[in-house]
């Protein structure tokens, strides 16, 4: 495995204390945040079957015991891994605080593992097997089954506790790797002790889809500058956090040398022929997943939950969380929009989530741990 992007790595753990934040206003290439402030590697997964190199972030865990945490990241269409890099900071420091509260009981003195990467076609995961045709669920599963196992065995993990987290169509893929079992290794089943969807409900979902084209057709095919990229996506409001966008964004676009330009990565006209599958019984899926895996969906701005959904809900199936499109920012204390993508808009809201939902429901974790005050939801 070898670095992916030029950019040395910290030794140990960066503290989300110490982490520099972005300024307001973009004024050039040196306020765009580095994937190294939130991620401690930058790898390759190479899967010699069909040819992909899989471009991976990973900030690993701390832990005193074998049963380390680790949250398991999946983005969206059109992102890239490093949408979750805030709230990969976020989660870690709620644990510093926790741990600052918990100093003399040493085995508390535990920090979770982020993980997140590039889906097959978007920012730097490519395949040597050019071009690329094939967008299917079947093949997003089966790319995420590898890596997942990969993880795992890589850093010889014995007893984890991983938590999956899909945004958008990545929470489809991961309730299609769920339910139709493509993990093979038992030891990695019975380690996976939840799944949460990041604002994705199937029929809002697939309505979407219908409008796509001439959203993409009316989207800017190029731009002269990086910067320029940043503030198209805060103008229409795709990404409403510029310290986020600053590190998520220039990730999907490459430089085009002979046009001096820079150009999307991700060819999304090109998986327009697998739409129709893509989220396809999402919702009946995803309250069909076994009771052992924890279920938790976080919406943004609306709870318009489709038939299964709303009797999955009703069953107590799972765990619905619903934030409101304004929230307050509880580090500034200033209200932020709270958009699509939530893990970026509203990170230290969706990481306060996250760990009351696996208080809740991981039980494999030692006692001491539950019932923490992780903060507060406003």
């Amino acid at each position: 495995m070898v670095s992916a992007l030029p950019s040395s790595l910290p030794h140990g753990r960066v503290p989300a204390s110490k982490r520099n934040s972005s300024n307001t206003q973009i004024k050039g290439k040196e306020d765009l945040a580095q994937w190294d402030k939130y991620f401690k590697y930058n790898e390759i997964y190479t899967n010699p079957e069909n040819n992909y190199k899989y471009n991976t972030y990973f900030q690993p865990p701390f832990y005193t015991n074998d049963n380390p945490l680790i949250f398991v990241c999946h983005h969206g269409a059109g992102s890239s891994g490093l949408t979750f890099a805030l709230l990969s900071e976020a989660i870690t420091k709620k644990f510093e605080d926790k741990n600052k509260r918990m100093v003399q009981e040493e085995d508390s003195q535990e920090l979770p593992g982020i993980f997140s990467f590039d889906l097959r076609g978007h920012a730097r995961t490519e395949s040597l097997n050019q071009p690329e045709t094939d967008f299917s669920m079947d093949s997003f599963s089966k790319d995420f089954a590898f890596i997942l196992t990969e993880l795992v065995k890589k850093h010889n993990y014995i007893n984890p506790s991983i938590f999956l987290v899909g945004h958008s169509l990545g929470g489809s893929v991961l309730t299609n790797v769920l339910v139709k079992d493509y993990i093979k290794d038992e030891k990695i089943v019975n380690s996976i002790k939840g799944l949460t969807m990041l604002d994705i409900v199937e029929e809002v979902a697939i309505q979407s889809l219908h409008a796509m084209v001439s959203y993409l057709d009316k989207t800017p095919k190029h731009f002269d500058t990086i910067e320029d990229c940043i503030k198209w996506h805060m103008k229409v409001g795709l990404v409403n956090n510029l310290k986020s966008a600053q590190v998520s964004i220039p990730a999907l676009f490459k430089y085009n040398e002979e046009k001096h330009h820079y150009e999307w990565i991700a060819k999304l006209y090109n998986t327009q022929p697998y739409w129709n599958e893509w989220f396809d019984k999402l919702s009946f899926n995803f309250t069909s997943i076994k009771s052992s895996i924890a279920k938790l969906l976080i919406l943004s701005g609306h709870d318009n939950l489709d038939k299964y959904l709303m009797i999955g809900q009703m069953q107590g199936k799972y765990q619905l969380i619903v934030f409101q499109s304004s929230v307050l920012n509880l580090e500034t204390g200033e209200h932020q929009r709270c958009g699509h993508f939530v893990q970026e808009d509203c990170p230290e809201k969706v990481a306060i989530s996250l760990l009351d939902f696996i208080e809740r429901n991981d039980v494999s974790r030692n006692e001491k741990k539950i019932n923490i005050k992780w903060g507060k939801l406003r």
